[in-house]
Order: structure tokens, then C-alpha cells, then sequence
């Protein structure tokens, strides 16, 4: 049986039946959107060695196609600094008064 896979080393998806698809984000933040999408759920992961978690979805296949597009070139880019840390925001009205050093890393 041939599979066809798409997507690239920092995210790939393939159909596995039924119209569901399996997503496999090597990056914590992308994992961590498809962690909050309604349809996800979270299907594999790895306790040793690279990071890995494998989601999936019941969609169709163009579905598919354009999610990973929005992931890799759109608002969700991988290939450029989109993800600002805690330390990196400006304080601004209605924020604590935390410590910089204080603010959790996620």
C-alpha cells in the first residue's frame, strides 16, 4: 500500500483512512497548535530522542493540504521568527507586575 505523504521535515501529514489524516509537527509550538485544535487528538509521541507527536484529524485531503500551508507559509509561519517569548513583550497596562525572570517559558 502506498502512502502518499506531503508536507516537509518540519511538518508532514498522510491520509491513514476513512478521511482521517495524521499531522507530525517536529517544532513544540506547531504541536502545540494542533493541541488546541477541536478535531485534534494527540495519537503518538516520543519519550526519547527527537521531538515528535503525530495528531490526527478527520478532513479531507484538500482540507489537509491547505492547513499545512497556512502552518508552513501563513499566519502560523515556521520558516521565520513569528513566536515571541514572554521576555520578549513590551509591558503594557493591565500586565502584572511580574519580574521578567519570573515569567514561565512555554
Amino acid at each position: 500500500m502506498k502512502v502518499d505523504t506531503f508536507g516537509t521535515p518540519k511538518l508532514c501529514a498522510w491520509p491513514v483512512g476513512g478521511g482521517e489524516y495524521r499531522f507530525q509537527p517536529t517544532s513544540p509550538d506547531v504541536a502545540r497548535k494542533f493541541a488546541q485544535r477541536k478535531g485534534a487528538r494527540l495519537v503518538a509521541w516520543s519519550l526519547n530522542g527527537d521531538y515528535v507527536r503525530i495528531y490526527q484529524e478527520r478532513m479531507g485531503a484538500g482540507k489537509a493540504r491547505k492547513l499545512l500551508k497556512k502552518y508552513l507559509d501563513g499566519d502560523f509561519s515556521l520558516g521565520k521568527a513569528s513566536f515571541k517569548s514572554p521576555l520578549s513583550r513590551r509591558k503594557s497596562p493591565g500586565v502584572s507586575g511580574q519580574r521578567e525572570s519570573e515569567v514561565a517559558q512555554w
